[in-house]
């Protein structure tokens, strides 16, 4: 049995109220991570918006760290977020 194609995710809406798009995202190039920061690539991850092993790629990082990053965004509270689909159509829901 095949799975069922999700619509693709448009944005995200992060615990701050912050709007995340592929391109908003942290870049590469980032030194200085902070939660805020983290929270984002783990939101973006968990709802859709990039794979896991895009985000360790893009960040340099293991799986195992990716881990670590989650499991600190919950304990800070900001693992909560909205996710945008796009719909056939052109319109957009809440998932």
């Amino acid at each position: 049995m095949t799975k069922a194609a999700h619509p693709a995710v448009i944005y995200v809406i992060g615990a701050d109220g912050d709007i995340i798009t592929r391109g908003s995202l942290p870049p590469s190039s980032t030194q200085h991570w902070r939660i805020r920061l983290k929270a984002k690539v783990v939101a973006a991850v968990e709802s859709g918006l990039i794979t896991r092993e895009e985000a360790c790629e893009r960040y340099r990082m293991s799986v195992e760290e990716y881990f670590e990053w989650r499991r600190r965004v919950e304990r800070s509270g900001l693992a909560r977020w909205v996710t945008r689909h796009a719909k056939p159509g052109g319109r957009s829901d809440t998932a």
